[in-house]
Parts: structure tokens; C-alpha cells; sequence
């Protein structure tokens, strides 16, 4: 029945569930909002918002390219219809499922890598694909995490790195290594550890170099010019990304000449792109600044233990033993299973091998011999050839088995002449070209092999760093659907299956159904929830225009009870409003709130010829203790935050307190708060689930709600 449901289940089925994460309101990590869509909201929209650290020029720790490249896609064209149209789409509904949903789009190749490199296997992508349609990862696979890009950009590293190779004469895909100097460089501008996954796709292009060779002198001109063209798809795409981020964080200004001051001036975008339409101009053009290379600036913080410990410090073991289940369940077991069968059953008896015949010849010459072997034959269940027939070779050789038994002497002597002619041909190659006329297909056993590289790579090499978490593991997704996908087509050409198979089906679905819901709806899932509430109802957003149109030429008459959905400014940048407002949001015991899903852009009016402002306060309190709470609230109504207070909660430089205020408290249920002042609750949303609470059994961990307090003062 497993099977049978494995077969059946369409791919058009991993599109709707993955689809459907889309709306999932489960909020997994700060890291999903604060490294991409909070940094590009705040660049297009103007939006009040919270800049990372490594996202501040001081700092420049990563690379801006990349948010654009995924959030901006979403972002851009919303700015635009505002601009240009006048249609106000932005809000915090769109914010946050336009980034989800071009993600969704990315994560497609992902499914193309795996169908096109099971092809090659000579297995089914039925296996690899229903594996990855039931497994809770697809949740990363619509968020906008740096780690699910970086496995997005490693699928289709693999993709690309399976393809014919470039060094054979027959068909061979002449840009391949280019198109890889590309990846990696996207890779490790989204990442640096992204170089961990990449190492066993450099091995397997030097396997290429040993097998296209027909001597030692075509190896070092054949891996001469695999690095060579791979250096040149690194440095132009590189080139690029590096002038991104150096105009970005500014650290490279674009200058040009004032022909009557006969000075230069910086010039900003806008210009720029009028600047380019006008070839005659661009003499008048001069750089200035330093060039800014935030992967050589991530890599070095990285390097120092300090900066490292505070993120927080982990065991070396956490990755293998609590990371890596977590994210992939009973699968990680199945595979810790066949690496030790591996070390304790095959590898002794290839070492064995190896030293037996090294008794006759030198053991180097047996190592080439045997790779070079390998390289050219598959590994049993694949052709070798990448025609999708599973059992390709068995069966060609049974045909030559027969056919060389019917025809008796005919059929040696036959091949004996057609050894003879290949050896020419041979001998001809190696004197006229480099390029040596074997199958131009990667082996299947080879394709198997590198998955399994990327797995262990990826999981030793980020078991050395002292800072460990679960996401970081998730480029391993695609080599392991991989495996999995052969170990479930080996499966299915049993005739007598195993009852382990049933039983481990049935465990992956009930693990993958837990941490889903749990991850999907419930963690901290009222936070996204209350910022859509509150980005609708908080009276930010109830900015008037004066009744009387006489009193400014630019204001027109619009009812005060009729609030605006959107603070509108006129075009002189100007939002009339009836009063003072200063709205404060007070999170506690909560994870970050992205702060653009409010949509707040800075807000100010004239009245009186006084101008005035509409100001907002965001408190982030997190996991403090609840006397920090009570210190906040009461503070809240003096006239104006202590700067202790500021000190204390501030992340932003915050405004005084003028006019009328009103406060929003949002708080987990479980919390017992202190007596406040003209507190009312407005507004209850459960599945919330705050896993850094106090509960005595798990119906008190799911019954958990997440409360919105209105807190309202009119300072006379």
C-alpha cells in the first residue's frame, strides 16, 4: 500500500501542498523577515523598520543583492503600480505573501533539479519527489530564509554539475563549467558556508578532467582550462554583485561634473538611469569610494569565536545528533544506517582489494585504474548512460552474452577487429585532440556518489562551527531526496519488500504531520496575525485632512469620522491631521516583529504653521522579565520615555511622547500581567504556541492565545 501510494501520488499534488504553505501563519524565525523583506521594505517603501546588523554599512556582513533578487522581485513592481498608477497595494497581507509566493516559484527548481537528475540516475523521480510533498521542509521552501535560497542555488548547482560534460567530444555542454563559476558565485554571496555543499561538485569535475584525459600531459590541460572557465564565470558574476553592494551600502558613490560650478556632484538612482540613456554624458562620470566585499566581511566575523558566542555557542554533536533529525526525521536515521553499513562492510573489503593487488602492481596505478573504471561502467542500477533504464546494463550484456554464444568463433573474432579499430581510433585521438570520445553522460554511480559527498561535506564541515541551528542543514535537501529516491526505487524492484519499509513510511508521515502543524500553524503564530490586525485597526492609519480646504491651498475637504486606509501624502510630502497622535506597540514575550508590516512611513502635517508628527514607538521586550514590563507601561504615562527606558528596550532611537497616546500591548495568554491602567482587551487569537513559557502539560502549550491589549491617554 506504501508503495502503491508513493507511485500514485502526482507531482501536481506537491505543487498544492507546498502552495498551501504559502498562508501558513507559523512563524519560524526571525532570520525569514529581518535579513530580507524588512530590509527591502524599508529601501523601496520608506517603511519604519528594524536594519540587521549585517545589513548596516558599518558592518556590511552580507550580501543586499540577494534580498533583491528575491523579496524585491515582489516589492519593485508593488512600488511601481503606487507610483506610477496611484492604486495603493501595499499592505501588510500583500508584504507578506507576494515574498512567499516568489519564493514558491524558486523552489520549482528544486523539483526540476530532482527530475532531471534522477533521469540520469536511471531511477524514478516518483520516490524523490513524493518524499519532499510529505516532508514538513517545504514550509522552508516559501520562506524567504537565506538557507532555503542557498538550497534552491545547491539544486541547481547539481543539476547543472550532472549534465554532459564539457570535455567530451560527443555533444558535450560547452558552458557548463561557466554556468557553475555563476552558481557558486550566487551561493556564496547568499551564504559563504555555501562552499561546504559546493566542494564534492569541484571533485567531481576533477573525476571529469581524469576521465576525458588520455595522458598525464591532456589531465593538466583539460583541468587548466575546467579552471579557467569556471575562474571567469566567477569574476564577471562576481564583478557585478560586488558593485551592487558597494553603491548599496555606499561605500562606492557614482560622482558627476557640474560643468558651470565645474565641480562633481553625487547623483542617486534616479539619475543615473537618465544618465545612461545619454551616452554623451558619461564622460562626465567619476567613481569614488572603496569596493565592498561582504563575503570576505561575513567570513572574517565568522572567524572570530567572540562575535560567534554572541549568537550562542552549541556542542559540535548538535548538528548530527538533534539538528539534522529534527529537520529530516526517521530519514536521517536510514542514512547514519547505510553510511556505517558502508564504513564496516564495503569500504574493508575495497581496502582489502586494493592491498591484495598492490602486491603485484603500485597501488596509484591500481587507484586510477579502478576510478577510471568506475567513471566509464555505472554502478549496476543505472545504464551509466543516463537513458533512464534501471537495468541498461544487465541487459545489454545479456544480449551480448547470447548473441556471442550463437554466432561461437564469428562472434570473437568479430570483436576481436572491432578492439583493433577502437585502439586506432584511440591513437589517432591522443595525437590529434584533447578531448577523448567517451560517453558524454555523467555515470549514474558518480551522480549517487556525489549526493552522498554533499551530504557528508555539509554535515562535517558545519559540525565544526561552534554556532549550530536547524536551517543551516537545509541545502542537504536535495542530494538527500536523492537518496532517498534510489533507496526507494531499489526497494520497488523487490520482489519481497520489507516490513522496516512499511513501518518507516508510516513513522515519516506521523513525524512530518507533528512538526508541520507545529511549525505551520502553531509556533508563535499569533505574531503575523497581530500585525495584520493591527495594521488595519490602529489609529496610525486615522489620519485626517482639514475639515476646511481654505485653511491650505493643498488640503482638500474629506470627513474627519472617514479615516484615510493609507496615509496619502500630497505632493509636497505633507499629511494633514486633525491632532498629535503617538501610538506606542509593546511586545512581549514574544519573537521580533517585523516592523514594516505595519507600514508605517514617517508622517507629518502643519497646522497653525506649526508642524507636528505623527509618531510611533515600537518596544520589543522579548523574553524579559515582568517587572521590565511594568517599568515600560508605567513609564508610558509620564509625558516623556526616561532614558533608561530608551536604553533598555531600544533597538530604534525612539520619539517623546506628546499629544494623544495610544498603546498596544500584545502578550501571550499565559503571561500574568501586572495591574495597567485603561487596559481593555480588543482582540484574542489563538494557536499561539510561545515555547519559552512556563506549562505544565501540552493541552496548556496548544491552548495558548495570543492577546491584544488597547491602552488609551489623552495628555491635556
Amino acid at each position: 500500500m506504501a508503495f502503491l501510494m508513493l507511485e500514485i501520488l502526482p507531482f501536481s499534488w506537491t505543487i498544492i501542498i507546498r502552495l498551501f504553505t504559502i498562508f501558513s501563519p507559523g512563524y519560524i524565525h526571525p532570520d525569514e523577515y529581518f535579513q530580507n523583506p524588512e530590509i527591502v521594505a524599508s529601501d523601496v517603501f520608506k517603511f519604519t523598520a528594524h536594519r540587521a546588523w549585517e545589513f548596516q554599512p558599518e558592518w556590511s556582513c552580507r550580501s543586499a543583492a540577494i534580498p533583491y533578487l528575491t523579496t524585491g522581485i515582489a516589492y519593485l513592481p508593488l512600488r511601481l503600480i503606487e507610483s506610477v498608477i496611484g492604486l495603493n497595494l501595499v499592505n501588510a497581507e500583500t508584504m507578506i505573501l507576494l515574498p512567499r509566493l516568489i519564493m514558491f516559484i524558486y523552489s520549482l527548481l528544486i523539483d526540476l533539479a530532482i527530475m532531471k537528475i534522477c533521469k540520469r540516475m536511471g531511477i524514478s523521480a516518483s520516490g524523490a519527489l513524493s518524499w519532499i510533498s510529505c516532508s514538513w521542509i517545504v514550509l522552508f521552501f516559501t520562506r524567504t530564509f537565506s538557507n532555503t535560497i542557498e538550497a534552491i542555488i545547491l539544486a541547481v548547482a547539481l543539476m547543472v554539475a550532472t549534465e554532459r560534460s564539457s570535455l567530451s567530444t560527443t555533444n558535450g555542454k560547452g558552458n557548463k563549467i561557466f554556468k557553475l563559476g555563476i552558481i557558486f558565485t550566487i551561493g556564496i554571496f547568499t551564504r559563504f558556508t555555501f562552499t561546504i555543499f559546493f566542494l564534492p561538485i569541484v571533485v567531481l569535475l576533477f573525476l571529469e578532467c581524469i576521465r576525458y584525459s588520455t595522458s598525464f600531459k591532456t589531465f593538466l590541460i583539460n583541468l587548466f582550462y575546467t579552471a579557467l572557465e569556471a575562474f571567469v564565470g566567477i569574476l564577471i558574476s562576481s564583478f557585478f554583485l560586488i558593485l551592487f553592494d558597494s553603491f548599496y551600502f555606499g561605500s562606492l558613490k557614482l560622482q558627476q561634473l557640474d560643468l558651470e560650478n565645474d565641480d562633481y556632484s553625487y547623483i542617486n538612482l534616479k539619475m543615473f538611469f537618465m544618465i545612461l540613456l545619454q551616452p554623451s554624458a558619461w564622460k562626465n562620470l567619476k567613481l569614488s569610494g572603496n569596493l565592498t566585499f561582504s563575503v570576505l566581511n561575513s567570513f572574517l566575523y565568522n572567524l572570530d569565536p567572540a562575535n560567534l558566542a554572541e549568537h550562542g555557542t552549541h556542542p559540535r554533536y548538535l548538528h548530527v545528533l538533534v539538528n539534522y533529525p529534527l529537520l529530516f526525521g526517521p530519514i536521517a536515521i536510514v542514512t547514519f544506517y547505510f553510511f556505517f553499513k558502508y564504513l564496516l562492510f564495503s569500504l574493508p573489503k575495497s581496502i582489502k582489494q586494493i592491498l591484495n593487488d598492490s602486491k603485484k602492481r603500485s597501488i596509484f596505478h591500481i587507484l586510477i585504474k579502478s576510478l577510471k573504471s568506475n567513471l566509464e561502467n555505472g554502478n549496476g542500477n543505472g545504464n551509466g548512460n543516463g537513458n533512464g533504464n534501471r537495468n541498461g546494463n544487465h541487459k545489454k550484456k545479456e544480449t551480448d552474452f547470447k548473441k556471442e554464444k550463437k554466432d561461437g568463433k564469428k562472434g570473437k573474432e568479430d570483436q576481436k577487429n572491432k578492439m583493433k579499430m577502437k585502439n586506432k581510433k584511440l591513437t589517432k585521438t591522443k595525437k590529434k585532440i584533447i578531448k577523448c570520445n567517451k560517453s558524454n553522460e555523467v555515470p549514474s554511480n558518480c551522480i549517487y556518489y556525489l549526493t552522498i559527498g554533499v551530504l557528508i561535506s555539509g554535515l562535517f564541515f558545519l559540525s565544526i562551527a561552534p554556532h549550530q541551528e536547524p536551517r543551516f542543514l537545509l541545502p542537504l535537501v536535495t542530494p538527500l531526496a536523492l537518496f532517498v529516491g534510489k533507496q526507494i526505487d531499489n526497494e520497488k524492484n523487490k520482489k519481497r519488500k520489507s516490513k522496516i519499509f512499511y513501518i518507516l513510511f508510516i513513522i515519516w508521515i506521523i513525524f512530518n504531520l507533528l512538526v508541520g502543524s507545529f511549525y505551520g500553524i502553531f509556533h508563535q503564530g499569533g505574531v503575523l496575525r497581530s500585525l495584520l490586525y493591527l495594521q488595519s485597526d490602529s489609529s496610525i492609519y486615522q489620519t485626517y485632512k482639514l475639515k476646511n480646504e481654505n485653511e491650505n491651498p493643498n488640503s482638500g475637504y474629506l470627513d474627519p469620522n472617514q479615516p484615510l486606509d493609507y496615509p496619502s501624502p500630497n505632493k509636497d510630502g505633507v499629511i494633514f491631521v486633525t491632532s498629535n497622535i503617538t501610538t506606542n506597540y509593546i511586545f512581549f514575550h514574544t519573537y521580533m516583529p517585523p516592523r514594516t508590516f505595519l507600514a508605517l512611513r514617517p508622517v507629518s502635517y502643519i497646522l497653525d504653521s506649526t508642524e507636528y508628527y505623527n509618531i510611533v514607538n515600537v518596544f520589543d521586550l522579548g523574553g524579559m522579565p515582568i517587572e521590565n514590563l511594568s517599568l515600560l507601561t508605567n513609564s508610558l504615562e509620564m509625558d516623556v520615555i526616561p532614558n533608561e527606558i530608551v536604553k533598555k528596550f531600544s533597538y530604534e532611537k525612539f520619539e517623546p511622547i506628546s499629544g494623544k497616546q495610544i498603546t498596544y500591548l500584545i502578550v501571550p495568554s499565559d503571561v500574568k500581567l501586572p495591574p495597567i491602567n485603561n487596559a481593555i482587551l480588543i482582540k484574542s487569537l489563538p494557536f499561539h504556541v510561545n515555547m519559552e513559557s512556563d506549562f505544565d502539560n501540552v493541552i496548556d502549550l496548544f491552548t495558548q492565545k495570543l492577546l491584544i491589549y488597547k491602552i488609551e491617554k489623552e495628555k491635556i
